[in-house]
């Protein structure tokens, strides 16, 4: 045992233990690895052993280990895409596994110090692997004559049960894939999350959904986004566009005239959709006769084969959630996507919007990660890919048509889209934890989202080819809007920050009908809209939501408590 520091001593040498279980052959085998000084090492080591030993250090002393337990080494290298910073590792633990960092090691030094037969290690790389192989663990084969008691059964460990935890209790595994190529320099592995329940519950239904994804049209809604909706009343009502008052006031065809009053919007989220896809033909009214879906009268069947169920949003800044029980079955036609606000709420006072559309608008610069499925990075970058996200109140998935906001969203109209082929998390120059020197993605220069895929554009004049590429096969979406071409060459991927993403590419049947004009289709998209008239025939449809989803955002960015200032 070595002796406990003497006052006034300026330096003080602990000498290491006698025991020493390290395997001199676990070593780099690459060559851009050398030998590091071991003297911060050692120091840091024996600090950590004063404290806990002594309660504390004297000030003016310093302290350190005669040296490493026989066996260890500590090695270094260059850091790849930074060669001014270098990583060390120290060699000789019998697992062959690696200690990051001296705050790492201090436990199993610590054990090697009071080593007695027969105790276990209880440090990260002893405890993380048994020296018993599986096919020789005793196995519970239910009562025995001779015991007692009886053990209880238990299902084998889910992997990634030892190491970091999140908030929850739940196994960190991005914490051990930070780790991990920090110690492996490349990386490419799939995310599984089997000890996380939330994870395991939720994994089927994202697979099912994403196998739907391509077989939906793009103006239908999906769960969990946020929508303009009008109550289901029992008198016939389209939505028609005043040009003159702007609003698009509720319009009765039996007496072929206006209400007075303009409809009362609400914004909520969508819980349930119907079993079967509507068409196009569902974005209009039924006929007079027909009768709309109501929340009165007989009990509907459980199945929802028509409505779509609608809850109001509540207050993101309010502990109060009633709102959100009073849901509603809506039909289609009755639904409206939320980067139309600016023209369905145009000519409304402000004093008499329902509560849940200023909720809506509060809580629009929001963003969520759909299934991560897949890691991968070059240390010190690395980068999580996901097959969907929330920006705002829309859900994105791989294979989806987006719209793009241009540079200056205020000043520049919208010529470009985007075919979703990746959905990136960043980490860039990602450092260790300086309280463990643990790799959990916190510590890093700068994290971004961005939008993976090729791009388009209607505006040959925006091409960046000598010679404008036209798109040899559109998809029947893009084809409706007229011709479009390559902004660069095919095949192409652009990356997009999270933020230049507006809506789906909706179809134009569908935008055509959300805004019926009091004349004619031509009439909606030039009179109350001229700055969009262009020589771009369907510059002004691709342009509709720009200006509701600019302005939300940045009324979010001043409402929304959650956000703070970088």
């Amino acid at each position: 045992m070595p002796a406990r520091p003497r006052p006034g001593n300026r330096a003080f040498v602990i000498n290491g233990p006698t025991y020493s279980d390290g395997d001199a052959s676990h070593r780099p085998g690459k060559p851009n690895y050398t030998q590091a000084n071991v003297d911060a090492y050692l120091q840091k080591v024996a600090t950590k052993w004063i404290e806990d030993e002594a309660g504390g250090v004297e000030p003016g002393t310093t302290y350190t280990l005669g040296g490493l337990p026989r066996g260890y080494e500590l090695w270094e290298r260059p850091r790849p895409l930074n060669p001014k910073h270098t990583d060390r590792w120290l060699y000789g633990h019998p697992s062959k596994k690696l200690f990051d960092s001296p705050f790492q090691f201090y436990p199993h030094w610590k054990f090697l110090l009071n080593y007695r037969s027969g105790e276990s290690c209880k440090c990260r790389l002893c405890d993380s692997s048994s020296t018993i192989p599986r096919s020789r663990r005793p196995a519970n084969k239910g009562p025995s004559s001779t015991s007692s008691s009886v053990a209880p059964r238990s299902r084998a460990p889910p992997p990634f049960q030892k190491g970091p935890v999140d908030e929850e209790g739940t196994p960190d595994v991005y914490g051990q894939l930070f780790t991990l190529l920090r110690n492996e320099e490349t990386l490419k592995r799939r995310i599984e999350e089997r000890a996380s329940l939330d994870w395991r519950a939720e994994k089927p239904l994202v697979e099912n959904f994403v196998c739907s994804i391509p077989s939906q049209a793009s103006f239908l809604p999906r769960q969990g986004e946020v929508v303009f909706y009008l109550r289901p009343t029992s008198s016939p009502l389209e939505l028609r566009q005043d040009l003159k008052s702007c609003y698009v006031p509720g319009y009765d065809p039996r007496t072929d005239s206006y209400k007075e009053t303009p409809p009362q919007w609400l914004a909520g989220i969508v819980t349930q959709v119907p079993v079967s896809s509507p068409t196009v033909s569902s974005l209009y009214p039924p006929s007079a006769s027909s009768t709309p879906i109501s929340n009165t009268g007989p009990a509907q069947p459980s199945l929802n084969a028509s409505g779509y169920r609608i809850s109001p949003l509540p207050s993101v800044n309010s502990a109060n959630k009633l709102l959100s029980k009073q849901q509603t079955y809506v039909p289609l036609h009755l639904i409206r996507p939320f980067s139309l606000q600016t023209h369905l709420l145009a000519g409304i006072p402000r004093q008499i919007l329902h509560e849940s559309v200023t909720n809506a608008l509060t809580a629009s610069a929001t963003i969520s990660l759909i299934d991560r499925h897949s890691f991968s990075g070059t240390w010190p970058h690395a980068s999580i890919h996901s097959r969907g996200v929330f920006i705002g109140p829309e859900a994105y998935w791989l294979g989806d048509t987006v719209l793009l906001l241009p540079e200056n969203p205020s000043r520049e109209s919208i010529t470009e889209i985007m075919h979703i082929s990746d959905i990136v998390t960043a980490f860039h120059d990602l450092q260790p934890s300086d309280r463990d020197h643990m790799v959990t993605g916190n510590e890093c220069e700068r994290i971004s989202i961005e939008i993976h895929g090729e791009v388009y554009t209607i505006d040959p004049a925006r091409t960046k080819t000598r010679t404008p590429i036209p798109v040899k096969r559109p998809t029947p979406t893009m084809q409706a809007y007229g011709p479009w071409f390559h902004l660069d060459l095919p095949g192409d991927v652009w990356a997009a920050p999270f933020p230049r993403i507006l809506s789906r590419l909706y179809e134009r049947d569908a935008l055509l009908a959300w805004l019926p004009a009091t004349t004619t289709a031509t009439a909606t998209l030039t009179t109350p809209f001229p700055q969009l008239t262009t020589i771009l025939p369907s510059a002004a449809l691709l342009d509709l939501g720009r200006r509701s989803v600019v302005e939300a955002r940045q009324m979010a960015a001043a409402t929304d408590e959650r956000i703070t200032s970088a």
